[in-house]
């Protein structure tokens, strides 16, 4: 016959009951001897096989019983405290508009902070990221951004992409001297703030002809959940891309993208074009393929 490995679950729910069985005696006998629940766990999850915790198994772990469930919560609330003590020793300091967000598996925290420049009528975007690594020590990233305008009109929150890395969306303005004429061109865009680069974001749309259309985001500033709805969808392609001192941008094909029933849905908003006044005033080019994505769309579903 051949034998089976022992399952590593098996286990782990063998020393994690043994620990909260020793936790309650201690509880019954004297309750200035509890060693807390969390701190057990805490402990056993860091001194053992580690590359089982990640979310997913964790989640597994958690679904076997209703103490595994309470367990886990236990572990990503000692999480949480790791990294509040973090930063209460290292004095770090937000403002009262920062955002906070935290991975999924709760190792890591992401903080935006939008901070006004001195010298212009722009911003600095700050990003902290602070990850508890394998070891249970801290491990902080930090990007600053200049030249960060504004919010997108439907202020979204920052997030994890699959890599882990925190991002933020939001628009970006500035002034280049241009190489060739040696004259001022302002710039303006919607961007993807990550802590190791900014990435520009476009829709890519199949054109009349045999060339696609590259549309910047900014064209649908005047259109909240058109944008959403784009910024939300997956399969974003990385290309590249070498000017504005930009290294990449984010290029989204329509044919990923969910579109709302409002996806048309016009707010004139500050920093939007003034020509556009409603969902009519787009390029023709534009406005068929959105509207022929929306019927493939409907056909779908």
């Amino acid at each position: 016959m051949v034998s089976k490995k022992p399952n590593q679950f098996f286990f782990m729910r063998m020393i994690i009951s043994f620990a909260v069985l020793f936790a309650c005696v201690a509880h019954a006998m004297d309750q200035a001897i509890i060693p807390q629940v969390d701190d057990i766990a805490w402990n056993f999850f860091f001194t053992h096989n580690r590359d089982a915790f990640s979310y997913n198994n964790e989640h597994a772990f958690a679904q076997t019983s209703r103490n595994n469930c309470v367990l886990i919560y236990a572990i990503q609330d000692q999480r949480k405290k790791c990294i509040h003590n973090y930063i209460v020793k290292n004095n770090i300091a937000f403002s009262d508009k920062a955002q906070f967000v935290y991975h999924r598996s709760w190792r890591i925290l992401g903080v935006i902070d939008i901070i006004p420049e001195e010298t212009s009528d722009s911003n600095i975007l700050k990003m902290l990221s602070l990850e508890i690594n394998d070891n249970g020590l801290i491990v902080p990233k930090i990007a600053a951004w200049h030249h960060f305008n504004a919010q997108l009109p439907y202020n979204p929150s920052p997030f994890f992409n699959k890599n882990k890395e925190l991002c933020f969306h939001g628009i970006e303005k500035r002034t280049y001297v241009d190489p060739t004429y040696y004259h001022k061109v302002m710039w303006q865009g919607i961007v993807e703030y990550g802590i190791s680069e900014r990435r520009p974001c476009e829709l890519l749309c199949p054109g009349p002809g045999l060339e696609p259309l590259h549309m910047s985001l900014i064209e649908f500033l005047n259109f909240p959940v058109l944008i959403k709805n784009i910024l939300n969808s997956d399969g974003a392609t990385l290309r590249s891309f070498d000017k504005y001192s930009f290294s990449h941008y984010k290029s989204y094909y329509i044919g990923n993208v969910l579109l709302s029933e409002e996806y048309k849905h016009f707010q004139k908003f500050p920093y939007g074009a003034d020509s556009v006044k409603a969902f009519g005033n787009l390029s023709q080019s534009i406005r068929n393929a959105l509207v022929r994505r929306y019927k493939n769309q409907q056909r779908t579903e």
